[in-house]
This record gives structure tokens, C-alpha cells and sequence, in this order.
């Protein structure tokens, strides 16, 4: 099933960010941290040189969750762009694996090739209303990823993405004005 999520920069310390969501009601659900690795057939001086959406359609990521235990995944994302090139929905296609060091060193030695790696610190918040993460993301920034629930399914995709607008806004944070932020583009264009 595909969803729409919206990812904000967000310019606040970590630290007033939480008193800021606690103060307005939200608890901590978890904390964990996050390790995607991403790989490619095609060549990395290829892929860093793509626009975001064939970077993603051409790769492949290894995901390590580490939390109260540890999780291996290798996964796909499916996504569905507007056409300002913003994603509007996503798919993901996930296997979980035992091993990620093992899954990437057979992916490598098939042909793949790793181009970026992206290291976050999570942070899942929860009120009454609304679910999002927290994400400290290592050498970039924090952002706000927030996913439709439930509440939304039965809205239009313009409808969800304006109330989820308007749901981040009233959180008071200070946030940048792109609510469609690419972690892995943004990391990209800043290391060339």
C-alpha cells in the first residue's frame, strides 16, 4: 500500500524540540537508530549525477534498525511523484535478512556498488492526534517525517498533504518551507 509522508527540515536544537512537543502534549513512543545503505547497479559516479527520482528507482537500500534489538532489512521504494517531482506516496518492498554485512557483500560482489550511507538517530512522538519521528540525521540535519494513519486514508492526496501541512505547522517548530525534504539528495549534493 502506498502512503504519503511529508519530511521537514527542522532548525531547532534537539533538545528544544522535545521540551517544545513534550510541552504541547506529545510522549515518547521509542528511540532508536537507523542505518540505510544504499546500492546501485549503476556505477557511483553515475547515481550521485541522477536526478532523485532515477537515484531511487535504480537502488536497492540495507536498512539496520537498532533499537531494544537489532533488525535487518533490504528494501525497494516504490514512489509516486507530483509533478514538481515531489513524492507523494510511497511504496516500500522490504525482506528482512540476518545478516546486513553479508547482504551487502554479496550485492557488491554481483556488481552493485554502495553510493551513500545514511546514519539517524530516531525519535517517535505521539499525542492524541498525530504520530511522527524525530530524525537526527548524521552530517545533514533533523527533519520531521510524518506518515498518513488512518485518519487520512480517505482523503485525496492533495487533501492529506494539506492537513499534514497544516498538523506540522501547528507544532510551532522552526521549520524550513520544503515539506518534501530528500535525505539521501540533500547528503548527496552536499558531499559533491
Amino acid at each position: 500500500m502506498q502512503q504519503t509522508e511529508l519530511t521537514v527540515e527542522i532548525f531547532d536544537e534537539i533538545d528544544s524540540i522535545k521540551t517544545k512537543l513534550i510541552s504541547k502534549g506529545f510522549r515518547v513512543l521509542e528511540t532508536f537508530s537507523m542505518k540505510d545503505v544504499y546500492l546501485s547497479k549503476l556505477p557511483k559516479t553515475d547515481i550521485v549525477s541522477k536526478s532523485y527520482e532515477e537515484m531511487i528507482k535504480n537502488s536497492v537500500v540495507i536498512r539496520t534498525l537498532m533499537g531494544a534489538s537489532t533488525v535487518n532489512l533490504i528494501l525497494y521504494k516504490d514512489k509516486r511523484y507530483n509533478n514538481s517531482g515531489d513524492v507523494v506516496a510511497e511504496r516500500k518492498i522490504t525482506c528482512s535478512v540476518e545478516d546486513a554485512d553479508k547482504v551487502e557483500k554479496i550485492l557488491l560482489n554481483a556488481g552493485m556498488e554502495s553510493w551513500c550511507e545514511l546514519v539517524q538517530n530516531m525519535t517517535v512522538f505521539r499525542n492524541e492526534d498525530m504520530q511522527f519521528v524525530v530524525q537526527e540525521v548524521e552530517n545533514l540535519g533533523t527533519f520531521i517525517e510524518y506518515e498518513e494513519d488512518e485518519a487520512l486514508k480517505d482523503l485525496s492526496t492533495n487533501q492529506k498533504i494539506e492537513k499534514m501541512k497544516a498538523d506540522l505547522t501547528s507544532l510551532g517548530l522552526n521549520t524550513g518551507d520544503n515539506f518534501f525534504c530528500k535525505k539521501i539528495f540533500m547528503k548527496i549534493k552536499k558531499e559533491n
